[in-house]
């Protein structure tokens, strides 16, 4: 990561190529110079606005007046933004009913116990990362490859 920061401070993040640093970082300002351009309030967005807001007033309020309330709050804002959740959603799901299980069958003390199990698979994962990026500075300097879906 320091690397990554270092040559994008150096040479220009731009130059990395791929959607992270190249397109996608030019859309917030030319969505914002679009929004600019706009002279009347668009209502259909407007009533869309005021519905969001409503329910994600809902289910603030029934997340801490209510304990068995089973929707919380952070899964709309969350949910709502496309891309990167329908990329992770099954791994959330998959971790939330592997906690489900585990606190199910063992209760806290079993959590307890398997929480160093999945922190190494958070640690594998970012080892195997480091490792090909290693890879990649050795045998194809210059060169590299995607790690990711790009």
């Amino acid at each position: 990561m320091a690397f990554a920061l270092y040559i994008g401070y150096s040479f220009g993040a731009y130059n990395y190529g791929g959607w992270i640093f190249g397109a996608n970082s030019q859309v917030p300002y030319t969505e914002s110079l679009r929004q600019i351009g706009l002279k009347t309030p668009d209502w259909t967005r407007l009533w869309h606005l005021v519905g969001v807001v409503g329910v994600m007033g809902a289910l603030t309020f029934m997340h801490y007046r209510f304990p068995w309330w089973p929707l919380h709050p952070i899964g709309m804002p969350v949910g709502i933004c496309s891309y990167p959740m329908t990329i992770i959603v099954f791994s959330i799901f998959v971790s939330w009913l592997a906690k489900w299980a585990i606190m199910r069958s063992g209760g806290i003390v079993l959590y307890q116990k398997a929480q160093p199990f999945f922190i190494g698979l958070v640690l594998g994962y970012f080892t195997a990362i480091g490792i090909s990026f290693l890879i990649d500075m050795i045998w194809f300097p210059g060169q590299g490859h995607s790690l990711y879906g790009n």
